[in-house]
Parts: structure tokens; C-alpha cells; sequence
């Protein structure tokens, strides 16, 4: 068995640099739209796509109803759309 600290060599990128950088200002992007959205609601968002907790998860770290955190995604995911959405 391997040392579990010892780390794997690095694969290298073979993206076209054109794709690459593309892919880059999209993440970015998606980085500016969620800094932008009220904390409880990128709290949401996070822990739901990021974390892959259940709404009774997240309902249970941050408080409220499972509704209500229902309604705090539905919301984000609104504003993360436009924000995101070319002309917007």
C-alpha cells in the first residue's frame, strides 16, 4: 500500500488555453454571483451544491424550516440566474 501522505503527480492541463481561460471567467463569475447574494441564502446555496447536505441538513445547521430553506435555494438560484445570464 502506498504512504497516504505522499502525493500523486500532477496531470497536466490539455485544455486549449482559449478554454481554459473561458472556463476561468465562468468560475469567476459564478464566484462574483454568489459573493453577491445575502449571506443566508449563499450559506444555502453552499452547503446544498458545495457540501451536498439534504435540506434537513441545512435546516438543522442554520435554523428555520426545511420550507424555508427550500425558499432561501429557490431564491438564490433566481438572482444566481440573472446575474449570470448574458444582458443581465
Amino acid at each position: 500500500l502506498a504512504d497516504p501522505d505522499e502525493q500523486l503527480p500532477a496531470i497536466p492541463d490539455r485544455t486549449p488555453p482559449e478554454a481554459a481561460a473561458e472556463r476561468d471567467a465562468r468560475a469567476m463569475a459564478v464566484m462574483a454571483a454568489l459573493a453577491a447574494l445575502p449571506e443566508r441564502q449563499r450559506q444555502v446555496v453552499e452547503l446544498h451544491y458545495f457540501d451536498r447536505l439534504k435540506d434537513a441538513e441545512i435546516s438543522a445547521r442554520l435554523g428555520g424550516s426545511v420550507a424555508a430553506i427550500r425558499v432561501l435555494r429557490c431564491r438564490a438560484l433566481k438572482a444566481l440566474r440573472h446575474h449570470l445570464e448574458p444582458g443581465t
